[in-house]
């Protein structure tokens, strides 16, 4: 297991989103599906597979968190909805 589980930071939504609005893991993890989606269709990442599995988690972590800001992502029209 990865000895470092940093939570996600609270993250801004750029400027199309409600003035305030922050979120991290608990806005995050509901749209999983979502997540998985995006890294498969933008990344190429299969969270599945067992190479991806062997990867260290903070570079996968930085894709998950760029999703949310990212337009036109499965996530990001999710946390939108």
């Amino acid at each position: 297991m990865y000895a470092d589980y940093r939570s996600a930071p609270r993250i801004r939504l750029t400027p199309d989103a409600p003035v305030g609005r922050l979120i991290g893991w608990r806005d995050i993890l509901p749209n999983w599906n979502a997540v998985t989606l995006d890294l498969a269709e933008r990344f190429g990442i299969d969270l599945h597979d067992p190479a991806v599995l062997a990867r260290p988690w903070p570079g996968v972590r930085a894709m998950v968190l760029s999703l949310p800001n990212t337009p036109g992502s499965h996530l990001h029209n999710a946390l939108r909805g």
